[in-house]
């Protein structure tokens, strides 16, 4: 998840994903150093980060090319405006940090927000609210304009309930728009509600369609819930252990945090139950040669 950078359309959209990635121990991260570089995308907001339990260090990469181009706001001075938009509120904490924005110099500014907004995630009720219903509102424009990434985006926050009211089937219509435009991850979600049948009608057929696309793009999830469906030989596909194992094994090399995803390790643990050494082999073999086949995309 490191190397293609996340493209965000605004600061609180940063500090929403990283509220939300727990690391693989299943601490917190806290930030640790900000700083803004050049690409040949445009600018990238690169946060170092430190897990609260074990210690990891991770650096999460942030495309902010959508938000930060000429003549429009800085990411430290829309952070401004976001921790005073929560002063405004009432927030307690948020008045603590906006004091001390106004008396502390640029660069310690720019790490002392992003360390405030992270720890109003961990530790305010309602704040997480606040913020989804302010991301609903910056991406619903940019998604009924058609942008992919923003329909994917909104389509989550309607299929969790954060800052919208909870609609399966509105999450589906979203979801829908950003697949058919080869949106990997809105694939991947689009099959997995048609294969639970929540907000769409019940269809393993066409879960396995969605799914077997954003697999195909290295989409880690996608291609977990591929493997299940392998194994259980749904949607017409021919139940094949070895293929199953070969899918769960790319997406575990991909996506380190299903290995502590307890439903995650169930699926694997009753398939390699009943496979036997050389079927195990065989299927990590497929996978490495999947891997050959399928090198990441360039930036």
């Amino acid at each position: 998840m490191g190397d293609e950078p996340i493209r965000v359309h605004s600061v609180p959209q940063e500090y929403w994903y990283l509220s939300r990635t727990p690391c693989d121990c299943g601490g917190k991260f806290a930030l640790v150093h900000q700083e803004l570089v050049g690409s040949d995308r445009g600018p990238i907001d690169r946060l170092t980060v430190e897990c609260n339990k074990c210690g990891t260090g991770r650096v999460f990469a942030f495309d902010v090319s959508p938000f930060l181009k000429e003549g429009q706001e800085t990411p430290l001075a829309q952070t401004v405006e976001f921790v005073n938009r929560l002063s405004n509120e009432g927030d307690a904490l948020a008045l603590d940090y906006l004091q001390a924005l106004l008396d502390t110099a640029y660069a310690a500014v720019a790490q002392q927000t992003h360390n405030a907004v992270l720890h109003e995630f961990g530790g305010l009720d309602g704040v997480e609210d606040q913020l989804a219903a302010a991301e609903a509102d910056e991406l619903r424009p940019l998604a009924e304009r058609g942008d992919a990434e923003a329909q994917c985006a909104l389509g989550f926050l309607y299929l969790n309930g954060q800052g919208v009211p909870p609609d399966a089937a509105e999450a589906g219509r979203w979801y829908q728009l950003a697949a058919d435009q080869g949106h990997a991850l809105a694939q991947g979600n689009l099959g997995a509600m048609y294969a639970l049948g929540g907000g769409v009608e019940q269809d393993d057929a066409v879960a396995v369609r969605w799914l077997q696309l954003a697999a195909a793009q290295g989409q880690a999830i996608a291609q977990h819930d591929l493997g299940e469906m392998v194994a259980d030989g749904r949607g017409g596909l021919p139940q094949d252990d070895v293929t199953a194992w070969m899918w769960l094994t790319l997406a575990c090399d991909r996506e380190p945090a299903l290995t502590n995803d307890s439903d995650a390790t169930g699926v694997r643990d009753r398939l390699k139950a009943r496979m036997n050494s050389e079927q195990l082999s065989e299927g990590q073999r497929l996978a490495r040669k999947w891997d050959d086949e399928h090198p990441p995309s360039e930036a």
